[in-house]
């Protein structure tokens, strides 16, 4: 690894990302974005060549350009959220076609490994960028303490880097890399509010392909690991799966699905979801998750500030900060 760069900077760094992702439910605002997440960046680019001068002068300069926190969540949610959101931040549908397909499974398999859950109050599927982005942050930290403490375990630590480097090549990165071709097709006419999310997927692709080159040296390093990163079901094992990816996009709405009339959790009216929404939320029932946060009319939708906290999500020092929840079990 290049020593030059500290490995707890990635991690702190990809906390930084994971709780701007997630402003709508850690109530992130624009004072908190100016004010700590901009010094941070600022702080974080004497280790982070992806962090570069033009690149936070640009950001600087967007975020200045946004008059209020509720334009913040009007870029955030006609991007992220508002169905047919153009460049959804669930991983798994740009590799899958859909939601909850293999890529998911893999994802979780990868979370509990390292024994981290959900945490309760995280309303969305395990695929989430900003609760990948925080298993980063987990696992980094703990590689580097293996490495380097007096009790470090160097099998432990080469299963961590098999792991980072088998979640960042093979999902993280190729997810982020279709997120961002979607932004960039809408980038020329897009206002300050959604620019501004533009510049974070593209530096958290910048970050992820910057740290697969420094973990390569590392293998030779540390070794095989014992337990062998998962590899993805074939489709013999998965037959229906594997026919329902799509060569394409991977966006939503693509499944011929009845909907059924929700009352908005907003203004209490009822709506008849379209295609998108109500593929949504039936895979979210599906996966025995709240689809709660999703009853919103299109009249309320353009902005939602409503959805509840996720408790640990916040900006936190990587030595102290647990994403989600740790099971000790």
């Amino acid at each position: 690894m290049n020593r030059d760069i500290d490995p707890l900077a990635s991690a702190e760094l990809y906390l930084c990302l994971s709780r701007a992702f997630l402003t709508p439910l850690s109530r992130v605002t624009l004072p908190s974005l100016r004010e700590g997440l901009l010094p941070d960046l600022q702080e974080l680019a004497e280790g982070l060549p992806a962090i570069d001068a033009e690149w936070l002068a640009t950001f600087r300069e967007t975020l200045e350009a946004i008059p209020t926190s509720e334009r913040l969540l009007v870029g955030y949610s006609r991007l992220f959220l508002t169905p047919p959101a153009p460049a959804p931040l669930n991983l798994g549908g740009y590799l899958d076609g859909g939601l909850m397909g293999q890529s998911s499974r893999l994802i979780e398999a990868l979370y509990h490994r390292h024994r981290l859950d959900r945490d309760a109050g995280f309303h969305d599927l395990p695929d989430h960028l900003a609760l990948n982005l925080e298993w980063f942050a987990w696992v980094l930290s703990r590689l580097e303490q293996e490495r380097t403490a007096p009790s470090g375990d160097d099998a432990t630590a080469a299963t961590c880097l098999a792991d980072l480097r088998h979640m960042a090549g093979e999902i993280t990165l190729p997810a982020v890399t279709r997120m961002q071709q979607k932004l960039a097709a809408m980038a020329d006419d897009a206002p300050p509010e959604q620019r501004l999310w533009h510049l974070l997927v593209g530096l958290t692709r910048r970050q992820l392909q910057r740290d697969l080159a420094d973990w390569a040296p590392l293998v030779r390093q540390l070794g095989t690991p014992s337990e062998q990163p998962f590899h993805e079901v074939s489709s013999e094992q998965a037959p229906e799966q594997a026919a329902s990816v799509s060569a394409d996009d991977g966006a939503y709405g693509r499944q011929s699905i009845a909907a059924s009339p929700l009352a908005c959790r907003v203004c209490g009216g009822h709506f008849t979801p379209d295609a998108t929404l109500a593929e949504m939320h039936q895979r979210l029932k599906a996966a025995g998750l709240s689809a709660a946060h999703l009853a919103v009319c299109p009249r309320c939708s353009e902005v939602d500030t409503s959805r509840p906290a996720m408790p640990g999500a916040t900006h936190a020092p990587p030595a102290t900060a647990q994403p989600a929840r740790r099971n000790e079990g």
